[in-house]
């Protein structure tokens, strides 16, 4: 008897511990969520260079990286509150954003 209560304890405590394992990226994801509402982009052609300007609406740093198809991406760039920074590329189109 005793040995079947310990195997339940230990399949209730793994148990527990894969639940707290599968939840915890769920509970990243609003963070991320958050950043990526008060970062902008837009983009533009000026002088037939295409660009992307990315904005830091947030009241935190962000680090953004421009990406572009078929095309050079920018670097990793620190964005203070408030600040932008603009990406030229000739050959390709913009993608989109990472967080870095």
């Amino acid at each position: 008897m005793a040995h079947k209560r310990l195997r339940r304890g230990a399949l209730f405590a793994a148990g527990t511990a894969l639940a707290a394992v599968a939840t915890a990226p769920v509970m990243a994801a609003p963070a991320a969520a958050a950043a990526a509402a008060c970062v902008t982009v837009a983009t533009g052609t000026s002088w037939g260079v295409d660009y992307v300007t990315v904005r830091n609406g947030c009241s935190t740093t962000q680090r953004v990286k421009v990406i572009i198809l078929a095309g050079d991406d920018s670097g990793c760039t620190s964005l203070a509150p408030g600040k932008s920074m603009t990406h030229r590329h000739v050959t390709g189109r913009y993608q989109t954003i990472q967080f870095c």
